[in-house]
């Protein structure tokens, strides 16, 4: 009996006797027994429990005292002795693990009594409770229990073993021969799954079998043959159509048993070399690393079994997507790994990464002349991209332009318009990612020669609306595409020779520096990113009276949010700090074993926090600079990672200052502002 079924027949009528818990004691209570027995050995049953002497008894007695228990944590609205649930739990424990069978009425009433106790699951000696109620869970009595067992164990699964107690719920219903997918309710993209298609099945087991952080040989050939009696085709739609679900934004992370089905499929993707799929998968691994509030990533493990498949494939679209992975996931261990994905391929491939990078940029079907064009008919689209890296495409229909996509294409080819959007998605991804991977390079001195430049950069049908806005040293010569051919800042033709290098404006005269500003007005050229405009530091007055680091923004206040905001997109490392243990560096890795540093100080615990305990504002202390872990002094960093990194941080304290913290300056014997 429940105890809301115990306390209403309370109201009705007395109870032979009530027990010194105030549990009411009826004398047609199946279990009376096993009550009295439990009000016998009393506290003393927790240290020696005196066990019937018959399995019926014991089962009388375990039933009895999940009674209690039930009893004993539900709302009386009473004044009432409490904390026995303890001691109950644990003689019901001992009991139950001395592998009990229970009758079809008997084990139908041990379900119910959990239910009520369905908050404590992560209590209960699950496996044991399973194995006592196996034998008679065909019965439909003990189904229905079972199911509204399983209900309340979705609504509470926060424990893991509340998890592992409901799959094994699942398991009892499905009894020995009915195989079926785990389900975890509240994921739109599980919609998409066949859970019905009869061919499937077998496969979708498989891939969420998938244990451990790396799968096993016997798996994988399992995997193998599953995938080819499916069909590789259809398999690689049905993993292209999944992954683009999961990687819809969702505000929730992923289920346990939906992740293993997820990761087991992306497994099961090894070997396959279809474009689209490593595109899909790439998409995936980026959607699994993006930070749920307060949770941490959807699911980093399905996100590492991307990047572990991407690492290990040969095609250039691996290579891509991990580049573009890099640029976008902010998560320091999932970066770490996606360098070194990045850099095993490039060991495979007898290159250094940047090639192997350079190599791997796709044409997406572009032209030498940069655009894309095809025709369907009587209608013609053209694809181009804009000197603001929008994605432009037109349209026109019998010679005519078209404001919008043509009736006639939507009614007689859906399948290619479809296609086409897909690669219009793809442009937005893939130009922004080249372009902050060429602004990358300004740290590094990289040199081509000029035959490798040309393929690589200027003559590329899809590098070339970035390179040829930019300007480069040729054989010595700064030169800039005129449209042409390559020119200096004075319409002379550059020779076509020699090597190339991203041109800096730091170590140029500030006179090619503002003749080539001159330059770009006058033909109208909008860089992709800030190079002949951009701004340059140098070692100042502040910096070396202090030791190892430069004080250039010490003192200033920076709103926090803001800030590591700003951190997260400029590829810093920090994590925001409160009223805990808390204290973050931030720290951003350069190229050549470089790494600086920003202190930022917390303030006080008095200050002001947000919601959740996190300060509002820090304050900006010392920029240094290390190699290899060794701290530098400020003229042993190359001049041009100084002034990168003095460039962000003065982003950080333009865009998030809110003030001057003065006593700051102070410390460190810095004026005044």
């Amino acid at each position: 009996m429940t105890p809301g079924e115990l306390l209403d027949r309370l109201s009705r009528e007395p109870p032979e006797r009530t027990l010194p818990d105030r549990f009411p004691l009826y004398s047609d209570n199946p279990y009376r027994a096993g009550h009295l027995e439990l009000e016998r050995q009393g506290v003393r049953a927790r240290f020696r429990l005196e066990l019937p002497a018959t399995p019926e008894g014991c089962a009388t007695l375990a039933l009895a005292a999940v009674e209690r228990a039930a009893w004993d944590v539900f709302p009386h609205g009473r004044e009432r002795p409490r904390g026995h649930y303890d001691l109950w739990m644990e003689i019901f424990a001992t009991l139950i693990s001395r592998r009990l069978s229970f009758r079809q009425v008997d084990a139908a009433a041990l379900l119910a009594l959990l239910t009520e106790l369905h908050e404590y699951a992560h209590w209960y000696p699950w496996r044991a409770v399973l194995r006592a109620v196996e034998g008679v869970a065909d019965d439909p009595e003990v189904r229905v229990v079972l199911r509204r067992l399983r209900t309340v164990l979705d609504a509470e699964g926060s424990f893991a073993q509340q998890r592992r107690f409901a799959r094994g719920i699942d398991r009892l219903l499905r009894g020995p021969d009915g195989a079926e997918l785990e389900r975890e309710p509240g994921e739109a993209w599980t919609e998409a799954v066949p859970y019905e298609d009869a061919e499937a099945l077998p496969l979708l087991l498989h891939a969420q079998a998938a244990r451990g952080a790396s799968p096993s040989r016997p798996w994988m050939r399992t995997a193998s043959t599953l995938v080819g009696a499916f069909g590789e085709e259809r398999f690689r739609a049905l993993a292209s159509r999944l992954f683009g679900r999961a990687a819809i934004p969702a505000g929730a992370p992923v289920g346990e048993r939906n992740g293993d089905l997820l990761r087991g499929l992306v497994r099961m993707c090894d070997g396959i070399s279809d474009e689209a799929t490593l595109r899909a998968v790439g998409l995936l691994a980026e959607a699994m690393f993006r930070k749920v509030p307060g949770l941490g990533a959807r699911s980093a493990k399905v996100g590492n079994a991307c990047v572990r498949l991407l690492g290990a494939a040969t095609e250039s679209e691996a290579v891509l997507q991990l580049d573009r992975l890099e640029a976008r996931v902010r998560y320091a261990g999932a970066r770490q790994r996606i360098r070194r994905a990045l850099h095993a391929a490039a060991d495979r491939a007898g290159l250094t990464r940047h090639d192997l990078e350079e190599l791997s940029v796709p044409d997406l079907g572009f032209d030498g002349d940069g655009r894309w064009r095809r025709r369907f008919g009587d209608v013609t689209c053209e694809i181009e991209i804009a000197p603001d890296e929008r994605i432009v495409a037109r349209w026109s229909s019998a010679g005519r332009g078209c404001r919008s996509v043509p009736a006639s294409m939507r009614r007689n080819h859906a399948s290619e318009l479809k296609e086409i959007r897909a690669l219009v998605r793809e442009l937005r991804r893939v130009v922004p990612a080249q372009r902050d991977r060429i602004e990358r390079l300004l740290l590094v001195e990289r040199e081509w020669s000029y035959e490798a430049f040309r393929e690589r950069y200027l003559d590329h049908p899809l590098m070339r609306h970035l390179a040829r806005r930019l300007i480069w040293i040729v054989d010595g010569v700064a030169a800039c595409w005129d449209g042409a051919r390559l020119v200096d800042s004075a319409e002379r033709p550059v020779a076509a020779a020699g090597g190339v290098a991203l041109w800096h404006p730091l170590e140029a005269p500030a006179a090619e520096v503002q003749a080539w500003r001159v330059w770009l007005h006058l033909h109208g050229v909008r860089q992709p990113f800030k190079q002949v405009h951009r701004e340059i530091y140098f070692i100042s007055e502040e910096d070396p009276g202090l030791s190892r680091g430069s004080g250039r923004f010490v003192g200033h206040a920076l709103s926090q949010h803001q800030f590591a905001a700003l951190c997260r997109q400029r590829g810093w490392r920090y994590r925001l700090m409160g009223r805990w243990a808390s204290h973050s560096v931030p720290q951003r890795d350069l190229p050549g074993g470089f790494a600086a540093e920003f202190q930022v100080l917390a303030p006080d615990r008095e200050a002001p926090v947000s919601d959740h305990d996190v300060f509002l504002f820090v304050t900006a202390d010392i920029v240094r600079f290390t190699l290899e872990g060794e701290p530098l002094e400020l003229d042993e960093v190359p001049p041009r990672l100084f002034s990168e990194v003095m460039r962000d941080i003065a982003l950080f304290v333009g865009v998030a200052g809110v003030g001057s913290h003065v006593r700051t300056r102070e410390q460190h014997g810095l004026p005044r502002r």
